[in-house]
């Protein structure tokens, strides 16, 4: 069975795990970026897992909100950590500098691996796919990895804002 899934899975399946890799890959080293391209990442990863919600949302569209709820929970909590101590806004240049960290790899590949599990799934058994527990579990699985897509990048853009204004963080 595990053979009949590998082989019918279309080769731009195989083609946008090989573009993830490369893309967690360059999330590894320390690097100087913007803050809008620090923002393309967590947008896209979002809408990637999102997509997987409403896709399997069916019968239950309330899982949707399931989902909005895990992501901002879990951005939340992301948000209330501390950064690595390499990381830090360059206001001259306005580029930040970031730690490189295997966690944007983990979390590409978790929501790839999800989304292709999930797929699956719906094709094997599709009636437990479309159940009430399926879809509501699913739904936090992928809010939650989004949730800390969504936190990291919250992380920087708070790092932007306080060194724009510090005013601003002294009252906070």
């Amino acid at each position: 069975m595990l053979t009949q899934i590998f082989t019918h899975t279309p080769v731009w399946v195989w083609v946008l795990l090989a573009a993830l890799i490369a893309l967690g890959l360059s999330q590894v080293r320390d690097r100087e970026v913007s803050l809008k391209r620090v923002t393309i990442l967590p947008l896209v990863m979002i809408a990637f897992s999102a997509t997987s919600v409403m896709q399997n949302a069916g019968k239950h569209p309330s899982v949707v909100l399931v989902w909005l709820i895990a992501c901002a929970v879990t951005a939340m909590l992301v948000l209330r950590s501390q950064l690595d101590s390499k990381t830090h806004y360059q206001a001259s240049s306005g580029m930040l500098s970031i730690a490189g960290s295997w966690v944007p790899m983990f979390l590409i590949l978790t929501i790839f691996i999800g989304k292709f599990a999930l797929a699956v799934f719906s094709k094997v058994q599709p009636e437990v796919a479309q159940s009430l527990n399926f879809t509501t579990a699913s739904a936090l699985f992928f809010g939650a990895l989004s949730g800390v897509f969504l936190g990291r990048a919250a992380r920087l853009w708070k790092l932007v804002a306080s060194a724009k204004s510090p005013i601003l963080v002294q009252a906070a």
